[in-house]
């Protein structure tokens, strides 16, 4: 998968695991719509002389810091261990909740 590119959620998503742990996703600025078709970024958050800026490519597509790569990971693996076959729409909510929240969702 080619980083540095924008990309949906969905495609984040399904390559999660091959993805760097220390890259970072980002999002719209805007208020983004949690969707696997939101666009996205994933990042060297390092790829920037101030660390709390966000990297030139970043700003250019408009868009923010949302969450660790390592983050999104524990988030997918999470929610996998709590329910078996879980689909897309049950991870975008736990990744929203991780954002909104800064903890795990808990699934019933």
């Amino acid at each position: 998968m080619t980083i540095d590119v924008l990309i949906t959620l969905a495609t984040v998503l399904l390559k999660i695991e091959d993805l760097p742990w220390e890259y970072a996703l980002y999002i719209p600025a805007a208020e983004a719509t949690w969707s696997e078709d939101m666009k996205c970024m994933v990042l060297d958050p390092e790829e920037t002389d101030d660390p709390d800026d966000d990297p030139d490519v970043a700003k250019v597509n408009c868009l923010k810091y949302a969450l660790t790569i390592s983050d999104v990971q524990d988030i997918v693996e999470n929610a996998n261990a709590q329910k078996k076959n879980i689909d897309s729409k049950v991870l975008l909510d736990a990744i929203k909740y991780y954002y909104d929240n800064g903890a795990f969702i808990t699934l019933s």
